[in-house]
């Protein structure tokens, strides 16, 4: 149902902007940053890294995902609003880490000795990679992300004392 009404509603902005309105849909990749909920992949990592807990990943942790910093999303909405902007963007970072990779950044960002454990077999999770371009948005909207994963992860840890 979220996909199907995601896609309706882009086609109501290309067919308005077909016609000369100035419509925007933004595409936002994995958004992070502070108040994430606790159910969130990195919000877990971020909470048993800190506490030195396991970090236990599904598959060989190849999964793939693109993040983008909250406060880079509300530079995108603001972008967006310049008149003759219409059309659909992709809002992300335009690197996409793997879930290993993303666990190991944590690690090291927090200083954490938590150890990594990966399931060991490929799981569907492994084959799912978000390699997302944002070279629209770029050009047409002269957006493109101020933080990088490292940034969003070091701000999160310098602003919160606990996770959960």
């Amino acid at each position: 149902t979220y996909h199907a009404t995601k896609l309706f509603g882009e086609s109501l902005v290309s067919a308005a902007s077909n016609r000369g309105l100035d419509c925007i849909s933004l595409r936002i990749s994995a958004p992070i940053g502070l108040n994430m909920p606790s159910n969130r992949f990195l919000t877990v990592l971020l909470e048993r890294a800190s506490k030195g807990q396991t970090i236990q990943l599904e598959g060989m942790g190849a999964r793939r995902q693109d993040y983008v910093d909250t406060r880079d999303v509300a530079l995108a909405v603001v972008q967006s609003l310049t008149p003759g902007t219409s059309g659909l963007f992709n809002i992300a970072s335009g690197v996409s880490r793997s879930n290993l990779q993303l666990a190991e950044l944590v690690n090291s960002v927090f200083g954490s000795r938590s150890e990594i454990l990966i399931g060991g077999k490929i799981t569907p999770e492994d084959t799912i990679h978000w390699d997302i371009s944002i070279d629209k948005a770029r050009r047409e909207m002269n957006w493109s992300p101020s933080y990088s994963l490292e940034d969003t992860v070091n701000h999160i840890k310098c602003l919160t004392t606990s996770y959960g």
